[in-house]
């Protein structure tokens, strides 16, 4: 893991739209969430609030340096978002 592929994956247009995507699903699941109101309204400050801690999530950083962002899976991309669905809320105080 380096810093420089998290700074790269962050940045990823194609990741940040599949980010995206996963919040919108997400979201659709929990009608009465705070936070997925927000994603729901307002896509891309959904994409912006996750993406530090997506960018930073465990292995992303090294998949994305062996193989791009297709490297990581749809099901990691669901499984950090929803991890880190609790941490978002509470550093945006919803």
């Amino acid at each position: 893991m380096t810093y420089q592929s998290q700074a790269d994956l962050a940045v990823d247009a194609e990741f940040g739209a599949r980010l995206g995507a996963a919040l919108t699903g997400e979201s659709r699941g929990r009608p009465a969430d705070p936070l997925a109101k927000v994603i729901l309204n307002y896509p891309q400050q959904g994409v912006s609030w996750f993406m530090p801690f997506t960018a930073s999530a465990p292995t992303f950083a090294d998949k994305y340096a062996g193989g791009g962002q297709s490297a990581i899976t749809d099901a990691d991309l669901l499984s950090a978002v929803q991890a880190d669905w609790a941490a978002v809320t509470a550093v945006h105080d919803l």
